[in-house]
C-alpha cells in the first residue's frame, strides 16, 4: 500500500461475505462491464476489497489505486452515484482525468453507506469500451446491491464486535477465577507461617528474636503480594503504574546492588556488564523492582551452571538494560502471553502470583520505554529500552 492506513481487516471482512462474489457476477452480466469491484474509500486511500476482472485490469483484493486518480474520491464527498455510458460523449467527464488515466469509456459507481451513516466505499463497474449503464434498471440494481452490501458489512461488524465483547468477558471471568485461586493459595502459606510463629511465641523457652525475624520476613512476603495486586489493579482498572518520583539514576550501581542482593539470597552469581556509566531519568525504586523481577526470573529458569548476565548500554539516544540467562528456551506457544498477568512460567507449580513480568512491562511502559523478549536454544533475553 502507498498510504499509512491498514485495510487488511476491511478486505478480509468483505471477502468473508459469501454474497459478494454473486453480486459482482450479476452486476457484470447485467451491464456487460468487464471489471466490477467493491472498494474501501477513505479521505486518503482507495483499496479493492473484492473484484471480478474480465478486462485484465490486474487489480486484486488488497490492491490500491491513488485516491486522486479515481472518481470515488468525489463520490465520498458528495455521496452521490456517478454513471456514464461513454466518457468521450459525456459533458461532465469527457475531460476528466480518471477516464484518461485508466482508458475508461463506461463507468458506474454507487456509494456504500453503512447503517451508522459512515461512508465505507463504493460498488464500481468499469470498461474500456462504451456500455449502456445509464438506465433506471442498472442504476436501481446497483443501488440495491450497494445497500445490500452495506447491510451485510454492518451486520458482520456487529457480529465481530459481539464476539470480541464475549471473548473479553470470558477473559475477564477467567482472570477473576485465576486471581481468586492464586491469591488464596499464595496468601495461605505465609498466614500459616504467622499462625505457627504466634503459637511458638507462647511456648516456654521460645527464641523470640529468631521467631520475630522469621515472622517479619513472612509479613514482607505478604506485603509484596499485596503490592503486586495493587499494581495489577492500577494497570488494569486505573491510570496505570504510578511513578512516585523521577530522578537521575546511575543504572550501573542499581544493577550491581540488585545482583549482590540476589547472590546473598540464592548464592547465584549475576554478572553485571556495563561499558560506561549510564544514567537515566526514572523512578529508581520501580526500575530496581523491574531489574530484580527479571533477574530473579532468570535465576529461576536459567541453567544452574551458568551465570545470569545483566548488560547496560547507551547509544546517546536510548539506554538498554538486558537480562540474559542460558538454558531451555521459552516455548513458542507461551511467548505471546508472557507479559499477561498470572502467567507462571513453563511450570504450573511455579511459585508466586505470576505477576512479575506483567508488572515489569507496566513499569517499562510508565517510563515511556518498552520491554521485549527473545528466546532460542542459546539464551533467553529480556530487553528494556528507554529513550534518553
Amino acid at each position: 500500500m502507498t498510504g499509512s492506513e491498514n485495510f487488511e481487516e476491511d478486505v478480509q471482512l468483505v471477502q468473508s461475505i459469501g454474497q459478494v462474489p454473486r453480486i459482482l457476477e450479476v452486476c457484470q452480466n447485467l451491464t456487460g462491464m468487464r471489471f466490477v469491484t467493491v472498494a474501501k474509500v477513505t479521505d486518503r486511500s482507495w483499496v479493492a476489497c473484492a473484484t471480478l476482472d474480465g478486462m485484465g485490469f490486474d487489480l486484486r483484493p488488497g490492491g490500491e489505486l491513488p485516491l486522486n486518480s479515481t472518481i470515488c474520491d468525489e463520490i465520498r464527498d458528495s455521496r452521490k452515484l456517478v454513471v456514464f455510458d461513454d466518457a468521450d460523449r459525456d459533458a461532465t467527464f469527457s475531460g476528466h482525468h480518471t477516464p484518461r488515466i485508466y482508458g475508461l469509456k463506461s463507468y458506474i459507481s454507487v456509494p456504500i453507506v453503512l447503517k451508522d451513516g459512515s461512508f465505507f466505499g463504493t460498488l464500481c463497474g468499469i470498461d474500456s469500451v462504451p456500455r449502456i449503464v445509464n438506465t433506471p434498471q442498472v442504476i436501481d440494481t446497483f443501488q440495491l446491491f450497494a445497500d445490500l452490501i452495506a447491510s451485510l458489512i454492518s451486520d458482520r461488524q456487529d457480529l465481530l464486535s459481539s464476539e470480541n465483547a464475549l471473548h473479553s468477558e470470558r477473559k475477564v471471568a477467567r482472570l477473576r477465577e485465576e486471581f481468586i485461586a492464586v491469591l488464596g493459595h499464595d496468601l495461605r502459606n505465609p498466614l500459616t507461617s504467622l499462625k505457627s510463629g504466634l503459637r511458638l511465641l507462647h511456648k516456654p523457652g521460645a527464641d523470640v528474636e529468631m521467631l520475630a525475624s522469621e515472622m517479619s520476613k513472612t509479613t514482607n512476603r505478604m506485603s509484596a503480594i499485596v503490592e503486586n495486586l495493587l499494581d495489577l489493579a492500577r494497570a488494569r482498572f486505573g491510570a496505570g503504574m504510578v511513578l512516585e518520583t523521577r530522578e537521575e539514576t546511575h543504572v550501573n550501581n542499581l544493577a550491581a546492588e540488585i545482583a549482590q542482593e540476589i547472590f546473598s539470597a540464592t548464592g547465584k552469581t549475576i554478572d553485571v556488564d556495563a561499558v560506561a556509566p549510564v544514567r537515566i531519568l526514572c523512578d529508581p525504586s520501580q526500575i530496581g523492582r523491574m531489574i530484580s523481577n527479571l533477574a530473579n526470573n532468570a535465576v529461576i529458569h536459567g541453567a544452574r551452571d551458568r551465570p545470569v548476565q545483566i548488560s547496560i548500554s547507551s547509544d546517546g539516544r536510548a539506554a538498554v538494560i538486558a537480562v540474559r540467562n542460558h538454558g531451555e528456551p521459552i516455548p513458542a506457544d507461551k511467548m505471546a502471553s508472557l507479559f499477561e498477568p498470572f502467567v507462571r512460567g513453563a511450570s504450573p507449580s511455579a511459585n508466586g502470583l505470576g505477576l512479575g513480568l506483567f508488572i515489569s512491562s507496566e513499569i517499562a511502559r510508565a517510563h515511556g520505554g518498552s520491554l521485549t523478549v527473545s528466546s532460542d536454544a542459546d539464551q533467553t533475553e529480556f530487553r528494556f529500552c528507554i529513550p534518553l
